[in-house]
């Protein structure tokens, strides 16, 4: 009977057990509920919004960066060494000066490389023009003489024209020799002009030109020349006629042989070939002598 009460006793005491735990239990969850309750209801600070940095620039297509090369010994370790200060100042020994080694300036051979050469831009290309239809210059014909648009430079003087212009007359007497007075020179000439059957060449008649320049007269007179020229059986020319003595004035040379070439002076009739020696005389006015 006592050990049943026992037993109850003690189921009873462990059933107090339980509910006394059950109830602090209970207490600690309230308890934590209600600090969480207290701690949620208090304000909260704002979060700070930042505004996002921003980007950084692109890098151009086109953009070098120099690079120079410096010798091994610049890349030196900075070395430490106390700071002087003065007596006013505290020396702070806690800290280390740094001491920078002077970089040398770039010597030829650590120049920095030359830049890359880019070609150079290209110039566009001249755009033409349209042309406006036309005649075709190929088929076109060259202008008529005589027309506006033709512009032809004057034709140079005559021999007539040249005669009547006192400055054709420059005297030049190294041309003249005397060959009545100098019968060996005189045969050296002949030598030249002979044909065969000739000893020395026949005296045509002379040529006597006039004097083209009216009443003006010359700083010197026109001497006596000779002209030498061959002919065959017929009487055309073997040798055109060539004046080898001059008159002094190199126009009245040209115009003496001009007469004979165009037959303004006649040569004798020989029907045989002969070279003939002519004189050539000027008609020259009394009053300018």
């Amino acid at each position: 009977m006592i050990a049943v009460q026992v037993n109850l006793v003690a189921q009873l005491s462990s059933q107090q057990l339980i509910k006394t735990r059950s109830r602090y239990f209970l207490a600690v969850v309230a308890l934590s509920v209600l600090a969480h309750g207290i701690v949620l209801g208090l304000p909260w600070p704002e979060p700070e919004i930042r505004p996002a940095p921003p980007a950084p620039p692109e890098p151009e297509a086109t953009a070098t960066m120099d690079v120079a090369i410096l010798p091994s010994d610049t890349l030196r370790p900075p070395t430490e060494r106390p700071v002087e200060t003065s007596g006013s100042e505290p020396q702070d020994l806690s800290r280390p000066v740094v001491e920078r080694s002077p970089v040398p300036p770039p010597s030829p051979t650590n120049a920095p490389p030359p830049p890359i050469d880019t070609p150079p831009p290209t110039s566009p290309e001249p755009r033409t023009e349209p042309r406006a239809p036309g005649p075709d210059p190929v088929g076109e014909l060259p202008p008529e003489p005589g027309s506006p648009g033709l512009t032809t430079p004057p034709p140079p003087p005559t021999l007539q024209e040249r005669l009547q212009d006192p400055g054709e007359y420059q005297y030049d007497g190294t041309q003249h020799f005397d060959l009545e007075e100098n019968p060996v020179q005189a045969l050296s000439i002949y030598d030249a002009w002979t044909v065969p059957g000739q000893t020395v060449p026949s005296l045509a008649d002379p040529l006597q030109l006039p004097y083209e320049l009216g009443a003006a007269c010359l700083d010197a007179p026109p001497l006596r020349g000779t002209l030498m020229v061959v002919v065959d059986e017929v009487g055309n020319f073997r040798r055109l006629p060539e004046v080898v003595s001059s008159t002094g004035y190199a126009i009245l040379d040209e115009q003496a042989e001009d007469w004979v070439r165009t037959g303004q002076y006649r040569l004798p009739n020989d029907n045989e070939a002969k070279a003939y020696a002519v004189n050539v005389e000027v008609v020259y006015p009394r009053r300018c002598l």
